[in-house]
């Protein structure tokens, strides 16, 4: 697991040494435990349904809550062989 962006917003210590158990974790990937750092993958309809939820973590097994965030973006192009 990759610490770079996983952050204490109280202590500003990364997750792996954070004690003041304020913890958060953000990834595009997986679910983060804030308490041991465990990545849980989602899980059925609710791990993709945007708002806040309670989770158990897989490892530990501590609750914590999930904020699932969605968005969407598009790009477009013209297509090399036509002009206007």
């Amino acid at each position: 697991m990759s610490y770079e962006s996983v952050d204490c917003d109280n202590c500003r210590e990364k997750l792996e040494v954070c004690v003041c158990g304020d913890t958060e974790a953000m990834s595009f990937t997986s679910i983060i435990c804030p308490y041991c750092g465990h990545e849980n993958e989602p899980e059925g309809a609710e791990d993709h349904e945007e708002g806040e939820r309670e989770r158990s973590c897989s490892s530990c097994p501590k609750t914590f809550l999930v904020d699932v965030d969605i968005s969407f973006s598009w790009m477009t192009s013209r297509p090399e062989d036509k002009e206007l």
